[in-house]
């Protein structure tokens, strides 16, 4: 949980940095994802206008399936942009939690890559292009998981 106690804020920043461990994101692991790291937080609050302003990153690592390829991969997940601003706070604590939790999984990608340029799997053979060229790929070969859609005639 990621609370702030109102009592030490003042004009200035105050910084808070913490980790928290990886069930605070409440997602559970699945085969093609885990969250085998903890919840790192660097955050700086200031009491502003009636109100806390909370600015600063979290961050955590993923370790995924690539949509493209299959492979098995781990990437740092960031959000450099966390920016709260709460109006009329409590006076004792202020329990930030499932903003922070919301502003991570925000960056999590749906369709994770192990790399921007991944090329993916051959739709003939299944190779991996990003380890080397199959050798089918723009040859016309007439077989493969479309043949039988592909051998289909119609009428006009």
């Amino acid at each position: 949980m990621i609370k702030i106690p109102i009592h030490v804020l003042n004009a200035g920043w105050t910084n808070f940095d913490g980790v928290e461990p990886a069930s605070f994101l409440e997602v559970g692991d699945t085969e093609t994802m885990r969250f085998p790291a903890e919840v790192k937080y660097a955050l700086k609050v200031q009491l502003v206008n009636n109100g806390v302003l909370v600015e600063g990153r979290v961050s955590t690592w993923i370790r995924a399936q690539c949509g493209r390829c299959l492979v098995e991969f781990e990437r740092e997940i960031v959000n450099d942009g966390v920016c709260h601003f709460y109006e009329d706070p409590p006076q004792d604590v202020l329990d930030i939690s499932e903003d922070i939790r919301e502003d991570l999984l925000l960056a999590i990608p749906g369709n994770p890559l192990c790399d921007e340029n991944c090329r993916g799997l051959c739709p003939d053979c299944g190779a991996n292009l990003n380890e080397k060229e199959c050798g089918c790929r723009g040859r016309s070969t007439n077989s493969g998981i479309w043949k039988d859609l592909d051998d289909l005639k119609f009428e006009k």
